[in-house]
């Protein structure tokens, strides 16, 4: 190897926010002139600081250089055990790099922060408080807080009541500080207070009495333990508790500008009633009473119009009285005069004659068309027989694969319904006043599909007819 290195001490204790250094011996054991540098290295690689920096040494020469460890005084300085090492790094030949390691033991250290907020409370039957902890030390600290006041005047309710912070965390404690006796008018009262914020820690332990005839002195300083004792234990890290200041002012529970305000209340509803009577109920009144009087003139100008329009009503309603009177005696005239007329005579029929009589029954059929993608079809109703006539009173429009296009429904070649056939899927018709078909008269449906893309497949359609076919008597000459 081109390196070789060794530490005069490799382990160390320090204290945060001090440093200790060791030495640290590297030699040439290469060939040819070289420079090292120094690289730290391990859990305590931040603290580290290596004097000087970099050293030139020729073939089997050393150098000693000095390592600085110095953790800093706050919560990152982990206590305890960290291991390090320090890298000697030859600038020829880097391979040949050495490494020294040691250790360093870091002591612990307390050191907190509280405070209260806000330092003045106010209150008529309590004041709350925040108290601030800040651990800024590296262990971590139970804390327990305790009130006091000189005339033992307040009652401290703390939340928690204590508290534990981890190395660098900050924790608010809620603080109730509440008076023993209620003050319900007068001038605000102060009560000053005292809080104790002290840290729970392990104490130093205290010494045995000393035994009678033993040496009441200790050994000085330097002499060895006796055989088998264990080493003296460190002792515990410290810290005094600090006292935080506060005030409370207690209010009166009645304040004293209560009975002003109670005062003025009454003068404003004393002028409100004044106004009142003086002013506003004798407008309020007036107006009260002239719409009153045009509300009853309205209705007597309503009433007026509703006599005359049923003075109307009942003029029109005697006209048609003798309206149907005269219709009366027309039909008793007919019905008791001899029948020359249309239908008046037994075996002659009447105007309904040729759509409902004695022969009528129910009749129905379907019609369907099949027409390509852009094209059309068609379909007829069978000729009806001679002095035969079909009335037409329900029809049922069928499209089941719901196809696109056009359907229309035609009697003598004029068109009765027209649609979309994407409209429907079942579409239905009732007729009050039938349609009425001769033998004269066809009865047709016709299909226009649509093309492709908005129609793929040939369109199917169909509908049904329902209604009365009748057989009618034949004119005299036929």
């Amino acid at each position: 190897m081109g390196t070789a290195v060794a530490l005069t001490e490799s382990s160390l204790a320090v204290a945060p926010g001090a440093s200790v250094t060791t030495e640290l011996r590297v030699r040439n054991t290469g060939t040819v002139v070289d420079q090292f540098a120094f690289q730290p290295l391990g859990e305590a690689a931040a603290w580290i600081r290596v004097e000087p920096a970099t050293v030139r040494l020729f073939p089997d020469t050393d150098e000693v250089v000095t390592v600085s460890i110095s953790p800093p005084r706050d919560s990152t300085s982990k206590p305890g055990i960290s291991h390090w090492a320090v890298k000697a790094v030859p600038n020829e030949h880097p391979a040949e790099a050495a490494v020294a390691e040691g250790t360093v033991d870091v002591e612990e250290f307390v050191e907190f922060t509280a405070e209260l907020q806000p330092t003045t409370g106010h209150g008529r039957f309590a004041g709350r408080y925040d108290v601030a902890i800040d651990n800024r030390g590296n262990v971590a600290l139970p804390v327990r807080f305790e009130g006091t006041t000189a005339e033992q005047s307040l009652e401290f309710d703390f939340k928690p009541t204590t508290v534990e912070t981890a190395p660098g965390e900050a924790h608010f404690v809620k603080l109730k500080a509440r008076p023993d006796k209620r003050m319900w008018r007068g001038q605000p009262k102060s009560h000053a207070f005292q809080l104790l914020v002290e840290p729970l820690l392990a104490q130093a332990p205290v010494a045995e009495p000393v035994a009678a005839g033993a040496p009441s002195a200790p050994p000085p300083p330097g002499t060895p333990p006796a055989p088998g004792a264990p080493p003296p234990a460190a002792a515990p890290p410290r810290a005094e508790p600090i006292v935080l200041t506060g005030n409370l002012l207690q209010e009166a529970i009645i304040p004293k500008w209560l009975w002003k305000a109670l005062v003025l209340l009454f003068m404003l509803l004393a002028a409100l009633w004044i106004l009142w009577k003086t002013l506003v109920k004798p407008s309020v009144e007036s107006a009260a009473r002239a719409i009153a009087v045009e509300e009853v003139e309205e209705v007597e100008e309503a009433l007026a119009e509703v006599e005359t329009e049923a003075e109307e009503t009942a003029g029109e309603v005697e006209a048609l009285e003798e309206d149907v009177a005269e219709v009366e005696e027309a039909v008793e005239a007919v019905e008791d005069g001899p029948g020359d007329g249309p239908g008046d005579g037994p075996g002659e029929g009447g105007p309904l004659d040729s759509v409902f009589n004695e022969t009528t029954t129910p009749s129905n059929f379907r019609l369907s068309v099949t027409a390509d993608p852009g094209g059309a079809g068609s379909d007829a109703a069978a000729a009806l027989e001679a002095n035969t006539t079909f009335a037409l009173t329900d029809i049922v429009l069928q499209n089941p694969d719901g196809d696109s296009g056009d359907i229309a429904i035609e009697i003598s070649g004029a068109p009765i319904i027209e649609t979309s056939l994407e409209n429907f899927r079942t579409l239905d018709f009732h007729f009050v006043a039938p349609y009425v078909i001769d033998p004269t008269t066809p009865l047709s449906i016709s299909v226009v599909c649509d093309a492709a893309p908005v129609q793929a497949d040939a369109c199917n359609a169909a509908v049904s007819f329902s209604g009365y076919e009748t057989v009618t008597t034949p004119a005299e000459g036929e």
